[in-house]
C-alpha cells in the first residue's frame, strides 16, 4: 500500500457520518454549568474564558506557525482494552461450545418436551453468539490491531485552518489494514472562522455512582448562504481525551488554543512541556501501564493508592482481567502504524521545529 496520504478534502465537500440529515439547523442553546448532559457552554473565539490557559500535556509538535495536538484516542493505557473484550467474547464462545453438545444429548435422551427445549435454547444461543460475540470481533480487532499510532489535530495560525484525520474504520483508507505500513488517513480542512467550541458533559453510570464526563468538542459548519443564520453542520470532533478534562480544565484548554489562533499567544504555555509519547515495548511494561501488577507498582501506589488497594483486594478477579488487558495492550502497541498527513498540509505549515519524544515505558 502506498505511504502517500490521500488528498486533503476541502471544507464543504465532506459531512461526517451521522450528521447528513442535520442540515443547517440552529444549534441548541447551552444549558448552563449545572447541566447533567449536553452543551454546558458555547465559547466565543474572540472572548477570553480563562485567565490560566493550559495545553494539558496534549501538545505533540510545534511548527513555525501551527500546533499539533494529540488525538483524543491516543491514550497509551487504553490501547488493548478492545482486544480484552475480544478475548472475553472468545472465552464465552468456547464455554458455550463446550456445554451445548451435552445439553443436546440430554434433550435427546429425555425426549419429548426436553428435546424441543434443548433445540430452541441451543438455536437461540447460537444466534446470540453469532450476533453479539462472533460478528463484532473483526471490527473490534480492527479497532486495536494495526491501528494508527495517533490521530492528532493541527491548528494552522498562518492560514487560519484546522486539520483533522479520518478514522480508518470510516472507510477512509484503501488496501489491507493488517500490515505495519504507514497508514495514509484521509484529512479534511476547516476554516477557523467556521469553528465553534463547546463544553459538553455526559452522564456515565459506574456501579452505584453517576459521574459527569466533560469534553471539549469543536463544531464545524460550512459558510452560511444567503438568508441562512448558520451554515450546514459538517462535523463534530473532540479535542483531547475526556480522561484529562474536567469542569475547570475544559475552558483552560480552549483558552490556550483560542489565544494561539486569535491573539498570537505562545505555542507552549510557560512551565509546560510537550507530550512525551511513552509506549511499552514488552508485555511486562504493558502490564505496568494498565495495572499495578507490572514494573510501575510504586507509581500506581503514589498516584492511585485507593485504586491499587481495591485491585489487590479483588486479586482473583483483577489479576486475570488485567493480564488479558496487558496482553491486548502489548499486541496493540506491537502492531501500531504511523499515520501520514496529506502532503498539502506540510506544504502549508512546514516541518516541526519541536516534537514530542518517542520513548519507551521504563522497566
Amino acid at each position: 500500500m502506498s505511504t502517500d496520504a490521500l488528498e486533503l478534502i476541502r471544507q464543504g465537500d465532506y459531512i461526517a457520518q451521522g450528521l447528513e440529515s442535520a442540515g443547517n439547523t440552529a444549534s441548541p442553546e447551552p444549558k448552563g454549568e449545572n447541566a447533567m448532559s449536553g452543551v454546558v457552554t458555547r465559547f466565543k473565539r474572540r472572548t477570553r474564558c480563562s485567565d490560566n490557559p493550559t495545553a494539558l500535556n496534549t501538545l505533540r509538535a510545534i511548527y513555525p506557525d501551527a500546533l499539533e495536538l494529540m488525538g483524543p484516542s491516543s491514550s497509551t493505557q487504553l490501547r488493548g482494552l478492545t482486544l480484552f473484550w475480544v478475548l472475553v467474547l472468545l472465552g464465552i464462545c468456547v464455554f458455550s461450545l463446550l456445554i451445548t453438545p451435552q445439553h443436546i444429548r440430554d434433550g435427546i435422551r429425555l425426549g419429548g418436551y426436553a428435546l424441543w427445549e434443548s433445540i430452541i435454547i441451543s438455536s437461540l444461543g447460537a444466534w446470540i453468539l453469532w450476533r453479539f460475540c462472533l460478528r463484532p470481533i473483526p471490527y473490534l480487532l480492527r479497532t486495536d490491531l494495526f491501528a494508527p499510532d495517533n490521530q492528532p489535530l493541527i491548528f494552522d495560525r498562518q492560514n487560519q485552518r484546522v486539520y483533522r484525520l479520518f478514522d480508518p474504520n470510516q472507510g477512509s483508507t484503501k488496501g489491507r489494514w493488517w500490515t505495519r505500513a504507514p497508514l495514509p488517513l484521509q484529512g479534511v480542512e476547516y476554516h477557523w472562522g467556521c469553528i465553534t467550541a463547546e463544553h459538553r458533559v455526559q452522564l456515565i453510570t459506574r456501579g452505584n455512582s453517576v459521574t459527569r464526563v466533560h469534553g471539549l468538542v469543536l463544531v464545524a459548519r460550512d459558510f452560511p448562504k444567503k438568508n441562512e443564520p448558520q451554515g450546514r453542520l459538517l462535523d463534530e470532533f473532540p479535542v483531547a481525551s475526556s480522561m484529562v478534562l474536567g469542569e475547570t480544565t475544559v475552558p483552560r484548554l480552549w483558552e490556550h488554543i483560542r489565544r494561539y489562533m486569535e491573539d498570537n499567544g505562545p505555542a507552549l504555555p510557560e512551565g509546560e512541556a510537550l507530550q512525551i509519547d511513552e509506549r511499552p515495548t514488552t508485555l511486562w511494561q504493558s502490564l505496568g501501564v494498565v495495572s499495578p501488577f507490572g514494573p510501575q507498582f510504586w507509581r500506581w501506589w503514589r498516584d492511585s493508592r485507593f485504586m491499587t488497594i481495591l485491585v489487590f483486594i479483588g486479586l482473583p478477579i483483577t489479576f486475570p482481567a488485567f493480564t488479558l488487558w496487558g496482553v491486548g495492550n502489548w499486541l496493540s502497541h506491537k502492531t501500531t502504524r504511523p499515520t501520514v498527513w496529506p502532503k498539502e498540509v506540510h506544504k502549508r505549515i512546514g516541518q516541526p521545529i519541536q516534537t514530542s519524544l518517542d520513548t519507551s515505558v521504563p522497566d
